[in-house]
């Protein structure tokens, strides 16, 4: 399963957040092993996908035990840097091409849940801080500098807090889903200067395969 978390957020920086924003995937497969001249396509053809590309990831898969890396994220339609997937159940097909000639094919599935974690304040962190300016033009006609006046005045600055995640890492191996080893390298989800909520977990490694 691939296990996304989303948070509402009220008040002056209201919004929904998904997190993580993609999740790293690679695929391999038990039938064919990478190997030279070697990539694989796979494509998202779920019901609700826009068809016209259905949204698909085109990856090397000339060397070492996996395809080069993808990344799941929630969309509808194809886009150039992620691979999009729906909510729900998800059907895949997939192709593997030696010098441009298909030597396997098949199809997946993966289930994509979304866990609400709940609602949650966030205010806009302020600051205040003087600026100052010239309160004329500096240089003269001839472009040299002369003394001129400067005015000084207090000015607020406000931001939403900024949210990072460290994303989870998923080896897609021809599609079926096992656990693996959780990371020791704890993420922050949340900025500095706002709480946590519970439920988000540091990123675990995640094995997915299905056996020819």
């Amino acid at each position: 399963m691939i296990q996304f978390k989303r948070v509402e957020y009220v008040g002056t920086c209201a919004g929904t957040v998904i997190t993580p924003d993609s999740q790293s995937a690679r695929f391999a497969s038990s039938k064919t092993p990478p190997a030279p001249n070697r990539r694989v396509m796979i494509k998202n053809v779920t019901d609700g996908m826009e068809s016209n590309p259905y949204p698909y990831t085109d990856r090397s898969y000339n060397k070492g035990e996996f395809s080069e890396d993808f990344g799941f994220k929630l969309g509808n339609s194809h886009k150039t840097r992620t691979f999009s997937v729906l909510e729900g159940e998800n059907n895949f097909l997939y192709e593997i091409k030696e010098n441009d000639q298909v030597i396997e094919q098949g199809s997946l599935t993966a289930q994509v849940s979304i866990q609400n974690l709940g609602t949650f304040p966030r205010q806009q962190i302020c600051e205040d801080r003087v600026e100052c300016r010239d309160t004329s033009d500096c240089r003269d006609r001839k472009g040299r500098k002369r003394s001129c006046r400067r005015e000084c005045f207090p000015v607020q600055q406000c931001r939403c807090p900024v949210i990072t995640f460290c994303p989870k890492i998923i080896f897609l191996i021809n599609g079926r889903r096992q656990k693996g080893i959780t990371n020791q390298k704890e993420d922050k989800l949340f900025s500095r200067e706002e709480r946590q909520p519970r439920g988000i977990a540091p990123p675990k490694k995640l094995l997915v395969q299905v056996m020819g």
